[in-house]
């Protein structure tokens, strides 16, 4: 496999959502939440979500500018607990 620090010289991860992190270990039961609080947790998986995918389409579109060797391999990627799959341009 192809090493995509080599490749790329880019490292891309999520960062700054650590709080969030840190919040979903010592939420409460979903039985005894609050509905805000129910509701601020649905709103934070999508917006964590929606940051996975950007991260995964920032990694094909760079690999895709510098020719990367792999770039014609599909990924495919997923989130937990939902129905899903995305797969990257080829």
């Amino acid at each position: 496999m192809t090493d995509t620090r080599s490749t790329l010289g880019t490292i891309f991860g999520i960062e700054g959502y650590e709080s969030l992190q840190e919040a979903f270990a010592t939420e409460t039961a979903t039985e005894t939440a609050t509905k805000e609080e129910k509701d601020a947790r649905d709103w934070s998986e999508q917006l964590i979500i929606a940051r996975f995918m950007e991260l995964m389409r920032a990694a094909y579109v760079a690999a895709r500018q510098r020719d990367a060797p792999w770039v014609d391999v599909p990924i495919y990627f997923t989130e937990h607990s939902y129905d899903f799959i995305v797969r990257s341009h080829a």
